[in-house]
C-alpha cells in the first residue's frame, strides 16, 4: 500500500462505522451541480468532492423520485464528475481504492428537466352561446396534476381557477394559462404561455320579421354585437 495511501487511512480512520462488508469512513462527500436544471437536449454535471481526495473513486446513485425508494447506482460511473441528462434526486459517495473504506454519503441534490408545456384550443373564438375546448399537453406527465387559471385584470395580475382537467371547456372569453404540478412533491414544474380566447357575442335578426316572404321582396339582416350599434351584414 503507498505511502499516501495510508496517510489518507490515518486522517479517515480516526472516526469509523461498519457498514456490511464496508468501513465508513468520519468524512461525508459534497455533492455540487452546475445547474439544477436540464435545458431541452441539454445536461447537467455533477461534481462529488471529497477532501484528501487524490486516491477516490466514486460510487453515483440516483432516486427517480423524491421518497420513491428506488435509489439505484449509476451505471459504469466512477469519475468525481457526471454529466447527466436524465432528472431524479442524486448523491455520491468517494471510496479509496483498493479498499472498502467508503465516506458518508453525500446530501441529496435535486435535477429537474425543462419541462414543455402548451395549450391548444380547438377554436380562439367563442361562438355565442357556445364553448371552446382548451388541451394541456406535457410532455412526460406522468403524476403531474394540472391547474388552469383565467387572467381577469392584468393591472394587478390577478387570475381565478377554472379547472384541474387535462381537457375543458370554457364559455367565458380572456387569457387563459395551464399549470403542472407534480403529484409526488406537490411543485409546480410548468406553465404554458397564455392563450387568448374571444367571445363573440352576435345576434342575427331580420327585417321586417315576417314568418314567409314572396319573390322580389326585400329583407335587412342585422348583426347585433351588443355593442351600442346595429352593423348590416
Amino acid at each position: 500500500m503507498g505511502h499516501s495511501l495510508l496517510c489518507l487511512l490515518g486522517l479517515f480512520l480516526l472516526s469509523t462505522v461498519n457498514h456490511g462488508n464496508f468501513v465508513e469512513l468520519g468524512v461525508k462527500a459534497t455533492l455540487t451541480a452546475d445547474r439544477l436544471t436540464i435545458p431541452a437536449g441539454g445536461s447537467v454535471t455533477l461534481t462529488c468532492d471529497v477532501k484528501h481526495s487524490a486516491d477516490f473513486e466514486y460510487g453515483w446513485y440516483r432516486e427517480p423520485r423524491l421518497h420513491s425508494n428506488q435509489k439505484t447506482t449509476v451505471a459504469d460511473e466512477s469519475n468525481r464528475e457526471l454529466v447527466t441528462s436524465d432528472a431524479g434526486i442524486y448523491n455520491c459517495r468517494g471510496r479509496i481504492k483498493g479498499t472498502n473504506s467508503v465516506t458518508v454519503e453525500s446530501d441529496s441534490v435535486i435535477i429537474k428537466k425543462t419541462v414543455n408545456i402548451t395549450v391548444t384550443a380547438d377554436s380562439t373564438t367563442i361562438p355565442a352561446g357556445g364553448s371552446v375546448t382548451l388541451t394541456c399537453d406535457v410532455k412526460h406527465s406522468a403524476d403531474l396534476k394540472y391547474e388552469w387559471v383565467r387572467e381577469i385584470s392584468s393591472a394587478v395580475k390577478s387570475t381565478e381557477a377554472v379547472g384541474s382537467d387535462k381537457v375543458i371547456r370554457i364559455s367565458k372569453g380572456g387569457k387563459y394559462q395551464c399549470r403542472g404540478w407534480r403529484t409526488d412533491i406537490t411543485s409546480l414544474i410548468a406553465q404554458s404561455d397564455p392563450v387568448i380566447i374571444q367571445e363573440t357575442d352576435a345576434v342575427l335578426t331580420i327585417e321586417p320579421n315576417w314568418s314567409s316572404f314572396f319573390i322580389g321582396e326585400f329583407v335587412t339582416f342585422k348583426c347585433d354585437m351588443n355593442e351600442g350599434e346595429d352593423t348590416d351584414c
